[in-house]
């Protein structure tokens, strides 16, 4: 499905919300898990129209996602309020939140524009919606500074009661990324 405003092909909502009612009556699939990086999209606006469009496609076939359990990933600076009340809606109860470094410079390292308060704000929002969260940290870059790995150990100390993983970040050709290795 191409849509001038996304670079990539997606599912269209009825063609997600057809499969959904399929698993859900055929075999009685009640939890579906996402691992698709762009169930959120680029921005609010896009993302907002998207998840609207699937809750509306699930509805319309009868489908109650009162009693669906969906586990996504999303982009912390995507989260707000209103996108955590159509994830809720949508039957959302988990996010894998791509939180990435949890420090000023490695978020920059990373050529991410989040900003750490709309990472502590995606997580509240998540946590008053009681969506379950996961994030990771990706402490391991080409950059990284020893002051950034405090850093990351704090946030992780201040989020203690939630699950995450951490790792190195890897090298996509053609990224911001790639380009910055390439000129060390």
């Amino acid at each position: 499905h191409k849509n001038k405003d996304v670079p990539f092909a997606l599912r269209s909502a009825d063609n997600v919300a057809e499969e959904i009612q399929e698993l859900v009556e055929r075999h009685g699939v009640r939890i579906f898990q996402f691992h698709d990086d762009n169930f959120t999209l680029a921005t609010k606006d896009l993302t907002l129209k998207r998840l609207e469009a699937l809750a509306e496609a699930l509805h319309k076939r009868g489908v109650d996602t009162n009693a669906l359990g969906l586990l996504i990933k999303a982009r912390p600076d995507i989260i707000d309020n209103e996108v955590g009340d159509a994830l809720r809606a949508l039957g959302c109860t988990g996010v894998f939140l791509g939180i990435e470094n949890a420090s000023k410079s490695g978020l920059r390292s990373l050529c991410r524009a989040t900003k750490m308060e709309r990472i502590e704000e995606a997580l509240s929002v998540l946590r008053e919606r009681g969506i379950a969260i996961t994030y990771n940290l990706l402490v391991f870059h080409p950059k990284a500074k020893p002051e950034e790995f405090l850093e990351n150990i704090q946030f992780v100390e201040n989020h203690i009661h939630l699950p995450f993983d951490f790792g190195r970040a890897e090298i996509v050709i053609g990224s911001p990324l790639e380009r910055q290795v390439r000129e060390l």
